[in-house]
């Protein structure tokens, strides 16, 4: 009888690239600094994707889905040239121009200018402006049409299942839209959702400023500090199921291509989310690189340490103005400090990665949507990682290591229908390994 209602799937997928490029060096004269010098090139490359799944899967007959087949190609062709400019012994710029052709969809020039000058012998400043692009992925295009059985919370949903107002997280003033979470322990309902390819998609584009500094102010240590800014227009990204259920409950537009449909009750019937452009993004920060290294009569040791603060991250969609950094999913400071020792054969190695704490505001904010939900907290995460080598005399290596050594695991906050952020977090604990390697 079993075998009356199974079936084996299969799927095939390839992604080939054939690729020809040229380049080219050539010094012009020279100046104060140096000799000026050019570099020109040019690309075509072909691009062949495929990602076939079973005639069964692709009809919708086979229950639960991991996709739906998605296949395209394109050709790219570009030109890019760079011109070194050594104005003084001390100050140099460069410029720089990409030109790209996709069969696909257009074109995109991307040019950059960057500056540098070195007025002490240990102390270096750097800048850079330029405009950049993203082109969209193949799948993100051509894919066909995909079931999935989203499990989603939504007011109105909620009330038509038959589950109380209050259950479904209250509606006081009579909106339709829920004072509060609805309570998932106990309400748990699941949606025809579908996500789909678009043919439409462009690329996004970016701009891009930057300005810094590197400074050894001693023989073992030295360090580097930079400011950016990012803004980029027509962004890609998918819109989330939940996202969706959110902007619709909000009454705001939602992207082309993507849906909520609802039945005469208000229950959702059937969601259908894509890649689409939409929006821009404006984000700057600061990313600080310290590093010591020295021999001591023990044995030698190097210590790095990285650290990333985000200072803006602000998402515009239409009229609609976000500014989540520090909240759930967006943390403002990241750092990762590395320690070696050395001494002989023996290689000891200690790292410590950091994520910051995230906090949502206490109230859902006009657009109808929050990640995680409002007054939600997530702690600050950090994991050791240790690993002992001895490089062997045969022109091997013996490891033996552990990831998280403190069994460290993310906290149970939900995001896109996960337990936790996978994209922040990932939940393996503590991993022990032994690894062997040999060249040859």
């Amino acid at each position: 009888m079993v075998k009356g209602f199974t079936v084996t799937t299969n799927r095939q997928g390839k992604f080939n690239v054939d690729e020809m490029f040229a380049s080219a060096a050539l010094d012009l004269f020279q100046m104060a600094g140096g000799t000026s010098a050019v570099a020109l090139g040019v690309e075509h490359r072909r691009e062949d994707y495929a990602d076939v799944y079973d005639a069964l899967s692709e009809s919708g007959a086979v229950a639960g889905s991991a996709g739906n087949t998605a296949g395209g190609r394109r050709k790219v062709s570009a030109a890019y040239a760079e011109w070194y400019l050594p104005v003084a012994q001390d100050f140099d710029f460069t410029l720089a121009a990409r030109y790209d052709r996709y069969d696909d969809y257009g074109s995109d020039v991307s040019p950059k200018l960057s500056l540098r000058w070195q007025p002490l012998d240990n102390l270096t400043l750097r800048a850079s402006v330029g405009e950049g692009f993203r082109a969209p992925a193949l799948p993100y295009v051509h894919s066909q049409r995909a079931f999935s059985a989203e499990p989603i919370s939504d007011y109105r949903t909620c009330v038509a299942t038959g589950f109380s107002p209050v259950l479904c997280g209250g509606d006081a003033n009579g909106d339709n839209i829920a004072d509060g979470p609805e309570n998932e322990e106990e309400v748990a309902y699941q949606v025809d959702s579908y996500q789909t390819g678009n043919p439409d998609l462009l690329s996004e584009h970016s701009r891009q400023f930057s300005v810094g500094l590197a400074w050894d102010p001693l023989d073992w240590f030295n360090l580097t500090l930079d400011y950016y800014r990012i803004q980029i227009d027509d962004r890609i990204r998918l819109i989330s199921f939940r996202e969706l259920v959110g902007l619709d409950n909000a009454g705001q537009p939602l992207p082309e291509h993507t849906w909520v449909k609802r039945r005469s009750n208000g229950s959702i019937s059937e969601i259908q989310t894509a890649f689409v452009n939409e929006g821009k993004l404006d984000t700057r920060g600061l990313d600080l690189n310290l590093r010591a290294s020295g021999n001591l009569a023990w044995g030698r040791v190097d210590s790095w340490l990285q650290v990333a603060r985000v200072l803006e991250y602000t998402v515009v969609d239409g009229d609609t103005r976000k500014d989540p950094l520090g909240w759930v999913t967006q943390p403002k400071l990241r750092a990762t400090w590395r320690n070696a020792w050395s001494r002989g054969d023996f290689n000891l190695a200690w790292n410590i990665n950091y994520i910051g704490s995230q906090q949502n505001p206490a109230e859902v904010p006009p657009y109808g949507f929050i990640t995680s939900g409002p007054g939600v907290r997530v702690g600050s995460y950090t994991t050791h990682d240790l690993n002992l080598t001895w490089n062997a005399p045969w022109n091997g290596s013996l490891s033996l290591g552990v990831n998280n050594a403190g069994d460290r695991y993310p906290e149970l906050v939900g995001y896109d229908n996960q337990p936790w952020n996978f994209h922040l977090y990932d939940a393996y604990g503590r991993t022990v390994y032994f690894r062997v390697s040999q060249k040859f």
